[in-house]
């Protein structure tokens, strides 16, 4: 099975938000994009990040991201047509966490989000992505659109974990998901009643009932807890199209200072 990959760039207080405002760079970042794209044969975009992209990357000679991003299979999620043709561009048929769910059983390698907040948030509440890989400036942005606000709890097993030289942790984390207890759905083990079971089960629930009317009379307090609800998950409309900024420009002698994993500004916003 295919894993769905994560990564992005926070700040101390896990703003992913125009992380080339505050980001800083050293050769211990620049060597994590080939470790990070080396694995994958497809990314999955926002709309407004591949509006942002499509104006940026074709034309640019910022390696290695530049080949892999321009060649590489992407999926965007958007409800409308692309404006702007790319190579090996498509738009998510359907739903988008259900077009991952079916990415994740054909046949290939990992599958990247880069980019978009949005997009990451809703496979993560979805429980649908597999891996996060994370770069963590040491800085406190105080605003900006937080990756992990608003999500449910999630288990994280560290993979990786490194410092660079400036002080920036790059941390690599597997999802952890329980195993199905046996009798939940999709575990294999359903309980299925038995000839005269339902009436015995049903003889039972008249009995507690009746206990419990008794108690009550005593003057027992009985403590309902009831089930825990469904965490909720994001409304897939937060992923349609927004008004796109303005495209980045390349400069001579080069270094990249944000590696893009955010809305709205490519990645290679750079500076001498």
């Amino acid at each position: 099975m295919r894993k769905i990959v994560v990564g992005m760039l926070l700040s101390l207080d896990g703003v992913a938000e125009a992380p080339d405002s505050f980001f800083g760079w050293d050769d211990t970042l620049d060597a994590s994009i080939p470790r990070l794209i080396a694995t994958q044969d497809a990314v999955i975009l926002g709309r407004h990040s591949y509006d942002e992209w499509v104006q940026f990357w074709p034309g640019s000679e910022i390696e290695p991201f530049a080949t892999f991003i321009n060649g590489v299979a992407k999926y965007v999620a958007t409800s409308t047509p692309l404006d702007r043709d790319w190579a090996n561009a498509t738009v998510v048929d359907g739903g988008l966490v259900e077009f991952v769910r079916d990415l994740k059983q054909q046949r290939g390698g990992d599958v990247g989000v880069h980019a978009s907040i949005s997009v990451a948030q809703a496979l993560l509440a979805a429980d649908v992505v597999d891996e996060l890989r994370l770069v963590i400036g040491p800085m406190i942005v105080g605003r900006g659109r937080r990756l992990l606000d608003g999500l449910p709890s999630i288990q994280l097993e560290l993979i990786r974990s490194e410092i660079s030289p400036t002080g920036y942790l790059l941390v690599d984390y597997r999802v952890i998901r329980s195993a199905p207890k046996p009798g939940d759905p999709g575990s294999g083990t359903e309980h299925v009643d038995k000839p005269g079971e339902a009436s015995r089960h049903r003889a039972r629930a008249v009995g507690e009932r009746g206990a419990s009317r008794s108690s009550e009379a005593e003057g027992l307090e009985l403590t309902h807890h009831p089930p825990q609800s469904r965490p909720p998950t994001y409304d897939e409309r937060a992923l349609l199209p927004r008004p796109a900024g303005s495209g980045a420009t390349a400069h001579s002698s080069l270094r990249p200072v944000d590696l893009g994993f955010t809305d709205g500004r490519p990645i290679g916003a750079l500076a001498r």
